[in-house]
């Protein structure tokens, strides 16, 4: 699921949820398919994971959120959709200290704020 997730494989991910897959399965670090969609932007398979039951706020082992992924790869459709979503934690902080709403300030970039 997660290299499905990671290369844009919606029907592959799709194939694979239906077969009883959890769609919140991790890699070794913590990392789930929806922090690989977000991480890699793609959308599409990110709303899909969403929609069939993923958890859009899990944290890494470096407690980072799908939305403090797609923030760091530049992915701001995916960062948007996320922040919408009433399951994310807009104040939810990295093992640094840092929150999105932080990380953007830092980062300063206006056609994200």
């Amino acid at each position: 699921l997660i290299w499905a997730a990671q290369n844009g494989h919606i029907h592959v991910v799709s194939l694979l949820l239906r077969h009883g897959v959890h769609p919140d399965v991790h890699d070794s670090s913590g990392n789930t398919a929806t922090h690989y969609a977000a991480g890699y932007g793609w959308l599409n398979v990110m709303k899909f994971l969403i929609e069939n039951g993923a958890h859009p706020d899990l944290k890494n082992d470096w407690n980072s959120s799908p939305a403090m992924i797609a923030m760091l790869k530049n992915h701001f459709g995916c960062l948007d959709y996320l922040m919408e979503l009433e399951d994310v934690d807009k104040s939810m902080v990295d093992n640094e200290g840092r929150s999105v709403i932080s990380q953007l300030c830092m980062n300063y970039n206006p056609d994200t704020l």
